[in-house]
């Protein structure tokens, strides 16, 4: 890792110190972000900027190369719109961790306000829906049902007998599960909950001796509407 601490950033925006980075997951590094408008690029579990990895899309090979490069570069697109509202997030964060790493005095906990954290996250969660919406166009060019027009959603395509088992199988473990929670917490903000019904309140800690934030997210309704919020540890 680096000696220049600001070139990542972890879990609840701590960026500061690498005494406690041992303990959290990193998120996103300045080093890596090539890409022009990203102040930092989002990274895998691994430490693979997922910025590079959505690069290789724009590269479609084999019999169907053609067919797939105009659903790929949406596809493309959308993921890269996923990773910019993160990369917006992640550097409001390291903003207001640095606000409070420079107060004077034995300050614990705080608290500050952002409306720029809930804009963002609402734009990820739409960009995020649309991935599986473009990539259902992708998967029609490999199995089309035959005298049928292009399956209107992602659930639909994922009951398609056109589709090999082994295939359908892999899009219910890895991917169905996750549309589905994405798809959820987007109607939620979208029609029962507003992201900004904490006015935007931002929460601030001293984790070991460093700043780390916290946000308030609301929870999604159910069985019934009601505007209840939780805390929740996001990954930003």
């Amino acid at each position: 890792m680096s000696n220049n601490n600001d070139c990542y950033l972890f879990e609840y925006g701590i960026h500061r110190a690498e005494s406690v980075c041992g303990h959290f997951q990193l998120l996103c590094s300045k080093a890596a972000a090539l890409q022009r408008g990203f102040e930092t690029a989002p990274l895998d579990k691994n430490g693979q900027s997922l910025i590079d990895r959505i690069g290789t899309l724009g590269q479609p090979y084999g019999p169907f190369a053609t067919k797939d490069f105009e659903s790929i570069c949406s596809v493309r697109h959308v993921l890269l719109a996923s990773s910019y509202h993160m990369s917006k997030i992640a550097s409001e964060y390291t903003k207001i961790v640095d606000i409070f790493a420079n107060l004077d005095g034995p300050i614990i906990e705080g608290n500050t306000w952002s409306a720029v954290i809930g804009f963002e996250f609402d734009s990820f969660l739409m960009s995020a829906v649309r991935v599986a919406e473009y990539l259902r166009l992708v998967i029609w060019e490999h199995y089309p049902e035959q005298g049928k027009s292009e399956w209107r959603s992602f659930e639909a395509m994922c009951k398609s007998s056109s589709i090999p088992l082994d295939v359908r199988e892999k899009l219910a473990i890895e991917f169905q599960p996750l549309v589905k929670e994405f798809k959820a917490y987007r109607n939620c903000v979208a029609h029962y909950n507003s992201l900004l019904e904490n006015n935007g309140t931002i929460r601030a800690y001293n984790i070991n001796g460093e700043w780390g934030l916290r946000s308030q997210l609301p929870s999604i309704p159910t069985p019934k509407p009601e505007p209840q919020g939780r805390t929740m540890v996001p990954n930003f």
